[in-house]
């Protein structure tokens, strides 16, 4: 039998340990990626799924392609650009008229056209804004619009399922899930007949109800919310040190949900998401109020690619 020599077995035993080594390595490395990508939570994955089917909806966010408001008594709609509302050139050249009597709105169309309101074929009609319960939505082909009310301005919101903005979308870009900014925080209720302010992207500021507060520690320091509120659903408009840089520039949305008589509620700012006006100029969001402005950075939520 054939005898090793020591320096042979060391070399060997060496080089045996020292892959055992690596492997292990390895396999730890891939169980604390594993072990981290197992703590991201169910409801986080269904809610971006559920995000990014909402935008990509025929008739979500992603398919506005215009808003033209109306100055006047008389206005034409068509892809004819001698037209009042020019509508893209996939559309009929002549779709109809909008005539303004008092704060009343009509709708004549092109006899020539299938048009409809609220599912009926329509020739003239009287139009309801987005304010009441019944609004007019109306439908050819591909597109679909309808009166939006602002303060005291009317215009018409356009929007086509086959918008090159729908049909091109690339997704939405987020932070990596970010465990550290899911805070339990303190249901602060309103004052009675508290109210706040909030600018939207036209200069119009309007007085809204406080539906209550959030506080919570972050940092090593206290901070505060204020949402509106209907029902259990809240509705926060956020800045933060992230605004303008990392995230879009008019802030972001958070929705929460606040049982009645509850003192607490966890706030998950990976579901910050970014508002309409990210995705279309055609949309007339709120920005965040000065109570809502975070001295911190929310490293977590939706971030803005342009």
């Amino acid at each position: 039998m054939e005898k090793i020599s020591l320096p042979t077995f060391l070399i060997v035993f060496v080089f045996i340990f020292a892959h055992a080594c690596n492997v292990t390595k390895v396999e730890n490395i891939d169980s604390e990626a594993m072990t981290e990508k197992e703590l991201i939570p169910d409801s986080y994955l269904d809610w971006k799924e559920k995000r990014v089917n909402a935008l990509k909806r025929p008739f979500g966010w992603l398919s506005v392609c215009g808003l033209f408001w109306i100055d006047k008594d008389v206005s034409t709609l068509g892809s004819l650009k001698s037209n009042d509302f020019v509508f893209p050139n996939t559309a009929p050249e002549q779709i109809g008229t909008i005539i303004r009597k008092d704060s009343s709105y009509f709708l004549t169309t092109n006899p020539e056209l299938d048009i409809t309101m609220n599912g009926k074929e329509v020739k003239k009609t009287q139009l309801q804004t987005d304010a009441s319960a019944n609004r007019s939505l109306i439908e050819h082909g591909s597109f679909s619009w309808y009166l939006i009310e602002r303060g005291n301005k009317i215009g018409v919101r356009l929007k086509d399922s086959l918008s090159d903005n729908r049909i091109n979308f690339e997704g939405i870009e987020y932070f990596d899930y970010n465990h550290d900014l899911v805070v339990e925080a303190e249901v602060l209720p309103a004052r009675e007949n508290e109210t706040f302010k909030i600018m939207n992207v036209l200069g119009q500021e309007t007085e809204f109800d406080v539906g209550g507060r959030i506080m919570f520690e972050y940092g090593g320091a206290t901070h505060t919310l204020v949402g509106q509120a209907s029902g259990e659903n809240w509705f926060i408009v956020l800045a933060d040190d992230t605004t303008n840089a990392e995230t879009y520039g008019g802030g972001r949305f958070l929705y929460l949900t606040v049982p009645k008589d509850s003192t607490k509620v966890l706030v998950d700012f990976n579901k910050a998401e970014n508002p309409p006006c990210y995705f279309s100029d055609f949309a007339t969001c709120p920005l965040p109020p000065k109570e809502n402005h975070l001295t911190f950075a929310v490293y977590a939520g939706e971030k803005a690619s342009n």
